[in-house]
């Protein structure tokens, strides 16, 4: 018996790049005829951001049915209560920087339990090759890592055509510096730019998104830490030119047209280029779409090809073992057990005052 995979992910009330892929890596196992689910904590929630397959699992977890995925910023959430009730379980890194930050790593306990998690795990799926230079450089190379080709959010194919002076941006992440070359860009809009923030007003529906990609001659990219950036690639899909950080992540495409590399932090170069860009833009031609791997297309082949070529290993073990108590009720104790540290800490404080 094969057993069905259970994504634990995390609670987005607005678009998140990572929990967007979870939702579609779980639609592209379902279309490849393997059984896949979301499991989010809270019952009965699921992401109305996103369109998806309504693949949602909200019964109990069986380890003798399901196989867990674990997203990285999850591992010390839920693995121990995984190992002790006999299930059997892999690890998602989308952002392998995010994999200790949970811990004290000058804490050798917690430095070997993290270690010990990601050992036991029977496959850990990593989103980019610099992702997984970050696994093996913080727990070695002896682990099976298995690569998911990323994709982007959008499944809209652009249509070539001629784009407006528009540079558009996501404020999201990296705040400061964002504001910072923005405000260096403040007198190209004296020459007819228009500077969109695709963040400033919450959540964007899909078409909205398309319609500023489609017709954006520039993207800004702002991201310093990332596991495989889907924005640049959205929008260089959409016939953009990108200009910034690759994050590291987005070195496998970063190195060709139509994206420059910014070094981080280097705002004055930063400014430099994009006006640059501007002043010698030709609306002339009309710019084509960006057609590499990373298209939607070839995101979902590969990431069913992957599961696969592995998903035998999933079977079910002969363990009879029912485990009926939820994920819910683990966190809740976890909840109980750090408060009664915490109260005992704090009457040893009082007590010394």
């Amino acid at each position: 018996m094969i057993k069905s995979l259970i994504f634990i992910c995390p609670i987005a009330y607005r678009p998140n790049g990572g929990v967007g892929f979870i939702y579609r890596i779980v639609d592209f196992l379902n279309d490849g005829n393997i059984s896949a689910y979301v499991y989010h904590i809270v019952k009965g929630y699921q992401c109305d951001w996103i369109n998806h397959g309504g693949h949602i699992h909200t019964g109990s977890l069986i380890p003798k049915y399901h196989h867990i995925i674990l997203p990285e910023n999850s591992v010390l959430e839920y693995a121990d209560f995984l190992l002790k009730n006999n299930f059997e379980y892999s690890i998602l890194v989308q952002n392998g920087y995010y994999i200790p930050d949970r811990i004290n790593s000058n804490n050798i306990d917690e430095c070997n339990e993290l270690s010990i998690y990601y050992r036991k795990a029977n496959f850990i799926f990593s989103v980019s090759d610099y992702t997984t230079k970050l696994i093996n450089s913080f727990f070695g190379n002896n682990l099976v890592i298995i690569k998911l080709l990323t994709t982007p959010y959008l499944i809209n194919t652009y249509i070539p055509h001629s784009k407006k002076k528009i540079i558009s941006y996501m404020s999201r992440k990296n705040s400061i510096n964002t504001n910072r070359v923005i405000f260096g860009l403040n007198e190209l809009r004296s020459l007819g730019w228009k500077i969109i923030d695709i963040n400033s007003n919450g959540s964007m529906s899909e078409s909205n998104l398309v319609t500023i990609l489609s017709e954006s001659a520039i993207f800004l990219s702002f991201g310093i830490e990332e596991g495989m950036p889907a924005p640049p690639l959205e929008a260089a899909n959409f016939g953009c030119i990108v200009i910034g950080y690759h994050g590291y992540g987005g070195l496998e495409y970063w190195n060709q047209n139509p994206f420059h590399i910014i070094t981080q932090g280097d705002i004055v170069s930063f400014i430099i280029k994009v006006k640059q860009i501007c002043l010698d833009y030709d609306f002339n031609v009309v710019p084509t779409n960006f057609y590499n791997k990373f298209t939607y297309i070839n995101s979902k082949l590969s990431v069913i090809n992957s599961f696969n070529s592995i998903e035998p290993k999933f079977s079910s073990s002969n363990k009879d073992f029912y485990i009926q108590i939820s994920m819910i009720k683990y966190k809740f104790i976890k909840i109980i057990m750090y408060l009664f540290k915490k109260l005992i800490f704090l009457k040893i404080k009082l007590k010394f005052l």
